[in-house]
């Protein structure tokens, strides 16, 4: 590779051979004088805000995609010659399926029978707290209890439940003494109050649809105490005591028993049994199932001996 200073002593050599021929004396010849170079320019200050990078509208193009809507490929196919439409059939229902779901409802599935089959009569008792004076909301259940008989008075199904108590209810010492029932009792084996009345009311709305008698000994004490313990829990259920015959005061109007001092009075559960099977109750009285059981077997002896 030649260096710069052979170079340059190459064209001053060439130079002056040209203008020996062109020019003798040299005087057109001469190198003209150099120019000074431009002094560059400062430099621009250096930039610190921040630079907005500007998209290019040839890339924005290239991103939205094109869609012609008159394009072969996009366009179905249209079906061969030798293969005939398809055609449904006249039977077929053509109906929108949005008109299809607000015609047919939607099938709820069937509710848990409460009742069971061969059941004619369902007899019910209840065990209270006890009334304290001037407490209009005292005296709330807290045992309950349902048995459901035949024709021929036999038990068919029995439920029997504790039930707790509101805080601060107490049990009176008179209902105690009858029951034999106690706060701890209760506390332990007690179930949800609410739950269990309003699962009663259930049965005896689909007793009515059945066409179950629902029969209570002294039936507005139970029925009312059950209504006064749905509304202390915050219930608007009820039942009705036009629901529930009683066997009390049917079997008393037709006995036509009367007190030690003359008045007319009605027969006790237990006394009721004995007139009608001439034998003594068997079993825990006072217990709201057993109470329960022996109302559903006088409904029967009263029912087959036509009182009501």
């Amino acid at each position: 590779m030649v260096s710069t200073e052979i170079a340059d002593a190459f064209y001053a050599f060439a130079f002056k051979q040209h203008c020996s021929i062109k020019d003798p004396d040299g005087a057109n010849c001469r190198p003209a004088p150099q120019q000074a170079l431009p002094e560059p320019p400062p430099p621009s200050p250096i930039r610190t805000e921040k630079t907005k990078i500007r998209v290019s509208p040839y890339f924005a193009e290239r991103k939205r995609p094109t869609i012609v809507p008159s394009s072969p490929m996009l366009a179905p196919s249209p079906p061969p010659a030798d293969v005939p439409p398809l055609e449904l059939p006249e039977a077929v229902d053509r109906t929108p399926l949005a008109t299809i779901a607000q015609v047919v409802p939607v099938q709820s599935q069937p509710q848990k029978k409460l009742i069971p089959h061969g059941a004619s009569v369902i007899a019910f008792d209840t065990e209270t707290s006890g009334w304290i004076k001037n407490e209009p909301t005292s005296n709330l259940v807290l045992q309950i209890a349902w048995a459901i008989g035949d024709d021929n008075g036999a038990l068919v199904k029995g439920h029997e439940r504790y039930c707790q108590l509101p805080r601060g209810v107490p049990i009176t010492g008179i209902a105690r003494k009858v029951h034999q029932i106690s706060l701890d009792t209760v506390r332990t084996r007690g179930v949800n109050t609410k739950k269990e009345l309003e699962t009663f009311c259930d049965v005896v709305d689909e007793a009515k649809r059945s066409g179950v008698r629902v029969v209570a000994h002294n039936a507005s004490f139970d029925v009312q105490a059950v209504n006064r313990t749905l509304r202390r829990w915050g219930s608007t259920r009820a039942i009705s005591e036009g629901d529930v015959m009683c066997t009390m005061k049917r079997s008393g109007a037709v006995l036509g028993l009367r007190s030690k001092t003359g008045r007319a009075r009605n027969p006790k559960n237990s006394e009721l049994y004995e007139i009608l099977f001439k034998e003594k109750a068997q079993g825990q009285l006072h217990t709201a199932l057993a109470d329960a059981l022996i109302t559903a077997k006088n409904f029967i002896g009263g029912l087959r001996k036509g009182w009501w």
